[in-house]
């Protein structure tokens, strides 16, 4: 099995999460598009696909709106977008 994660600032990873999917028996892979790298083979060839946040987050709706066709599945008093569904997915 293999598992792509998509990251957009250098210093971001799985952490822990990144022990766990190889203890699953998950290659894991990344793909730094900081560097300028690009897709070398379909995602579908991926049995994960984890794509990693940069400098914003999803609750920071006064400056990102949510995607066209996203669903809000949690707000709080502090933050209206606190965690979203935008097809297969979530926003935290």
């Amino acid at each position: 099995m293999r598992a792509l994660a998509i990251r957009h600032v250098l210093a971001e990873h799985l952490g822990m999460m990144e022990r766990s999917l190889r203890n699953l028996g998950f290659k894991v892979e990344y793909l730094d598009t900081a560097k300028g790298e690009t897709l070398k083979e379909p995602l579908e060839e991926y049995s994960l696909l984890v794509v990693l946040g940069g400098y914003m987050g999803a609750y920071e709706e006064n400056l990102f709106e949510l995607p066209k066709g996203a669903v809000r599945v949690y707000a709080s008093e502090k933050y209206e977008n606190q965690a979203f569904v935008y097809g297969k997915a979530v926003g935290l």
